[in-house]
């Protein structure tokens, strides 16, 4: 199929990271009025500076072979977007008119989530007592670390929400909750649906994707997540020209769902919660104010 003009997002799904985003993208998607590769669900487009140089008309070639068919929305995501100035700085300038939507998670528990999950995929290595003393040195580290191993402060919504809303309206953000996600899917499909002025009637399927669970082949998880210097040019040479990056992202995405199985952590983190709780009192007075809304149940 060939375009008369280019195929850019105009509905971006910026965060939060381990609040059921890739189940929320997946159940958007599925909307006929709207096109949502899979593979454009956390491609960071807007935080990776290698990623942003190579321009976003490369998305085109994904939505084209997800079935483009001048859908009226055209969705993207990353759970990192809300996180990072940068690329706030840089959605607004691509597209100051774009909507947003955003999941957000009781503070306490998606910090928790969001360091057993990097646990499971070998990216953290220190217990969860060190990690948290860590941060503030990987505050300043590489974006990996910034991204993916900075529990607390990604947990901040109202920082981040203060900073969106200077750049953007607010009737451009759409917000729903990971509580209402969990228990009552269809009616925070239909009020996404109803801000992105798409059919409300549209039932997805309910299948949830990406849970944190347990892995059941260590090994091979190693393998296939692991960085190193000798993988990054394998990975550089050989698997870069044969398989572009939204076919590679596909094939783990498939192997990460494949190789997680529901398992319960054994791991007690209630002492952890109640040193986390007193961390987020203010940001979380900062997001009610922000939004309008009530979150006394998180604190």
């Amino acid at each position: 199929m060939s375009s008369k003009h280019k195929i850019k997002p105009n509905t971006l799904l910026i965060g939060a990271q381990k609040c059921a985003t890739t189940s929320v993208y997946n159940w958007i998607a599925q909307h006929p009025e709207i096109c949502g590769p899979s593979t454009l669900k956390d491609y960071a487009y807007f935080v990776n500076d290698g990623f942003f140089e190579k321009g976003i008309d490369l998305f085109e070639k994904d939505y084209i072979n997800e079935g483009y068919n001048d859908q009226k929305i055209i969705l993207h995501g990353c759970v990192h977007y809300v996180y990072f100035k940068k690329a706030i700085d840089r959605i607004y300038d691509f597209d100051p008119n774009v909507k947003l939507l955003l999941v957000l998670r009781n503070p306490v528990d998606r910090a928790i989530s969001a360091y057993r999950y990097a646990k499971k995929m070998n990216i953290e290595n220190l217990d969860f007592k060190t990690a948290l003393e860590k941060e503030s040195e990987r505050l300043t580290g590489s974006l990996s670390e910034k991204s993916e191993l900075t529990y607390v402060s990604h947990s901040k919504y109202g920082e981040q929400l203060e900073y969106l809303l200077k750049k953007f309206r607010k009737d451009q953000l759409c917000v729903v909750f990971y509580e209402d996600v969990k228990d009552n899917p269809q009616k925070v499909v239909t009020s996404i649906f109803s801000f992105l002025e798409v059919d409300t009637n549209y039932i997805p399927d309910f299948s949830v994707l990406n849970k944190t669970g347990k892995i059941k082949f260590n090994s091979l998880q190693k393998i296939v997540y692991s960085q190193n210097k000798y993988k990054k040019l394998l990975v550089q040479k050989i698997i870069d020209p044969v398989l572009p990056l939204s076919k590679r992202i596909k094939i783990k995405n498939a192997f990460k769902e494949w190789n997680t199985k529901n398992a319960s952590d054994k791991e007690d983190y209630s002492n952890y919660k109640k040193i986390l709780k007193p961390l987020f009192v203010s940001d979380i007075s900062k997001t009610e104010k922000l939004l309008n809304v009530n979150l006394d149940h998180w604190k």
